[in-house]
């Protein structure tokens, strides 16, 4: 094996040793390599006790914020072939997931698929998700019956909340079916 400070030929006399501690140069080089060495480890079990403990004190928002970042990208994927349904505008540069039934007021529906179609960024964020177009992309794509039956389920659904566990089986589920 050959130091790692003066490059010469030495037989270990401990399991993974790098210097061959010969001169007072390759000494302070194998003193320096191990503190650089204890510095990382110190490090990297900080960062993972860091992360340990933002894991654990996570607030529900977080765990919310996660879920529908996914759900988001899944709902952009899922209608990457169909034009907006608002306007039906089939080029954009940044396509949105959009809710019929606003997810700030209507909890219940926020990871509803019925409810969440890709939308243009002129129909989202400057037209308030232009909910008569929506209204009638809706029926147009699925029928009256179907959008009747989202309208008469949105009441009952308008204050939920939900838990961590459900939240992170939401991420988790729609993160695989983004994979496939």
């Amino acid at each position: 094996m050959r130091c790692k400070h003066c490059k010469t030929k030495f037989e270990p006399k401990q399991f993974l040793q790098k210097f061959c501690m010969q001169t007072d140069e390759c000494i302070s080089s194998a003193i320096a390599f191990t503190k650089a060495q204890k510095e990382k480890e110190w490090k990297k079990s900080c960062q993972k006790e860091r992360k340990e403990y933002y894991e654990k004190n996570r607030k529900l928002s977080d765990y919310e914020a996660d879920a529908k970042k996914v759900y988001q990208a899944w709902i952009r994927k899922r209608d990457e072939n169909l034009p907006c349904i608002s306007c039906s505008k089939t080029t954009d540069n940044c396509w949105q997931g959009s809710h019929y039934f606003d997810a700030n007021r209507f909890s219940g529906l926020i990871f509803d698929e019925r409810n969440c179609h890709k939308s243009c960024e002129q129909c989202n964020k400057f037209h308030h998700g232009n909910l008569i177009g929506y209204r009638i992309g809706l029926v147009s794509r699925y029928g009256e019956e179907f959008v009747k039956t989202l309208e008469n389920e949105s009441d009952a659904k308008r204050k939920y909340k939900y838990t961590r566990e459900e939240l992170t089986e939401i991420k988790n589920k729609y993160t695989k079916l983004l994979k496939l």
